[in-house]
């Protein structure tokens, strides 16, 4: 049986600097997660309403993200890994989120001029598993190496360009192909109406939502 052996005051006080360095990294992760909506027509209507009525969020593909340069930074150390990898990538769904509700420049990007909404989410359950997206200068393909296809793609995506950072994004990457991302009611938190939203769409929105 070994013998038990008191730690250090060295070891106890790095122990407790772990654990408080930890504690304020938490504190500085956002509570609450955004998805704006635009509402150009009846189509993105529907899918705003869906999401109020359903509790589910649409899972895109990696092809249909915005950004043209994503993805193709990480590769398998095997030619076999890499043929598996470029599979995946076809069915990868990834689900964009962010931090600020605040922006203008997100409110018109992504909501049309502020004419459509931002719904906000509890930062817990199935929200909870959001990565929090890392600008870089330079995102090259040689930085990162990958003995397995999922752990590349999870790689993929969690880094942007720079020129992205004001988005403040954190995502969900998902493998599996189902076409939404559902979570439990008590997961929303808020629902932000934009300045320039049309009055009879406003209303059936705060209707659906109560």
């Amino acid at each position: 049986m070994d013998e038990y052996m008191e730690p250090t005051e060295e070891e106890i006080q790095g122990e407790m600097d772990k654990t408080e360095y930890m504690q304020e990294e938490q504190e500085k992760q956002p509570k609450v997660l955004f998805k704006y909506r635009a509402i150009v027509n009846a189509v993105d209507l529907a899918r705003v309403l869906d999401i109020l009525n359903n509790n589910r969020l649409y899972f895109p593909k990696v092809c249909e993200l915005n950004d043209p340069f994503e993805g193709g930074n990480v590769d398998c150390l095997s030619e076999e890994g890499n043929i598996k990898l470029m599979e995946e990538r076809n069915t990868y769904r990834v689900l964009s989120l962010s931090a600020d509700c605040f922006t203008p420049t997100l409110w018109a990007y992504y909501a049309h001029d502020a004419s459509g909404v931002c719904i906000g989410f509890h930062r817990q359950n199935n929200f909870y598993r959001a990565e929090q997206v890392e600008y870089k200068e330079t995102v090259d393909k040689q930085q990162w190496i990958s003995f397995e296809p999922s752990d590349a793609l999870s790689l993929e995506y969690v880094y942007k360009n720079l020129v992205w950072s004001h988005e403040k994004e954190y995502r969900i990457g998902h493998k599996e192909g189902e076409e939404f991302f559902e979570f439990e009611e008590y997961e929303f938190a808020c629902l932000i109406l934009g300045n320039n939203i049309d009055t009879e769409i406003e209303n059936l929105i705060i209707e659906t939502a109560k």
